[in-house]
């Protein structure tokens, strides 16, 4: 797969990145590993081992500790209720830092949205929790996306955002501000995570850069996929280069060369180390820019379980410099 550079790049991008090189060269030698140095482990996004966690919650955590991870991303509260996490995270000795809540989607009947009138539940299960970062994972989507969703799953999403027009994205902007702003004033960060459909052409642009360019950074940050970066034909490392200070957290995801440059939520999974993604140079520049979050996910199909990968991708990751 040819992964593209981020072209048009302005006398300040060069300038910020003339900072950044600056800023890097004054960091530590690479001769420790880059997850030593008194830095945190990886994380890890529970998104793949779901139902794992449904079915059997105390054991998935326990496993995930054993192979070394501490910190802990979830995808809405997997059916359990936000103090029950957190008590079972407690005992594995891991610390739950980060939580994606839909916008308007609820994968399990515990599962608050960020569309509710009234964010004052969510702010209370999300401080029961444990946590400080608020992540939306996908647009705001139209009443009919939604429902098409619901009969159609992954594909009825890509096809309606795919028709998505600059003003779509400016809603989900203007959404983003909005509860970014109720969600500071509880102390708590908001930010955006992408897949691939966001850098689809659409009318001289594309949907990452207008969210880049209409949401309050003070309000709102990103969480940069950078597996669904990838898969979208982009360089994760150019990507993150152009957006200096705008990414908060990273979603520490590779993909297979096999996989061919799309818009439409494809992809050819592969344990992170083991495809395209350049990860010392890309981890170095994140340190760089302030990125404080590393979270280890993975798309199926696996090459044994959702687990295996996760073993797999933090060995690699250990081992970084």
């Amino acid at each position: 797969m040819t992964i593209k550079k981020h072209v048009g790049l302005s006398r300040r991008d060069t300038l910020a990145g003339g900072v950044l090189a600056g800023i890097a060269a004054a960091l530590p030698a690479r001769a420790a590993t880059f997850f030593g140095q008194g830095h945190a482990v990886p994380g890890v996004q529970l998104y793949p081992l779901s139902d794992a966690v449904t079915k059997d919650l105390d054991g998935t955590f326990a496993r995930l500790a054993a192979m070394g991870y501490r910190a802990v991303e979830t995808a809405g509260f997997h059916g359990k209720r936000p103090h029950e996490l957190k008590a079972a995270a407690d005992r594995a000795g891991l610390t739950i830092v980060s939580a994606h809540i839909q916008a308007q989607l609820r994968m399990a009947p515990t599962d608050r949205a960020l569309v509710d009138a009234d964010l004052a539940a969510l702010v209370d299960d999300l401080h029961a929790l444990g946590v400080k970062n608020v992540v939306m994972p996908l647009p705001l989507l139209s009443d009919e996306i939604v429902s098409t969703i619901q009969t159609q799953g992954f594909a009825g999403l890509t096809g309606g955002v795919a028709a998505f027009t600059v003003a779509d994205w400016q809603r989900s902007a203007a959404f983003l501000n909005q509860r970014g702003e109720v969600l500071r004033g509880a102390g708590l960060a908001l930010s955006y995570h992408n897949h691939n459909m966001e850098f689809a052409p659409v009318a001289g642009t594309m949907g990452w850069d207008v969210l880049m360019r209409e949401t309050d950074p003070a309000l709102v940050g990103f969480e940069m996929d950078v597996g669904w970066v990838a898969a979208a034909g982009r360089d994760p490392v150019a990507v993150l280069r152009h957006n200096p200070g705008r990414v908060r957290m990273l979603h520490v995801k590779d993909i297979a060369p096999s996989t061919k440059p799309n818009f439409a939520g494809q992809q050819v999974s592969a344990p992170v180390g083991k495809g395209v993604v350049p990860w010392p140079e890309l981890l170095h520049l994140a340190r760089a820019q302030g990125v404080t979050g590393y979270f280890v996910e993975q798309e199926p199909p696996f090459a044994t379980d959702a687990f295996g990968a996760m073993a797999q991708s933090i060995a690699y990751l250990k081992g970084v410099k």
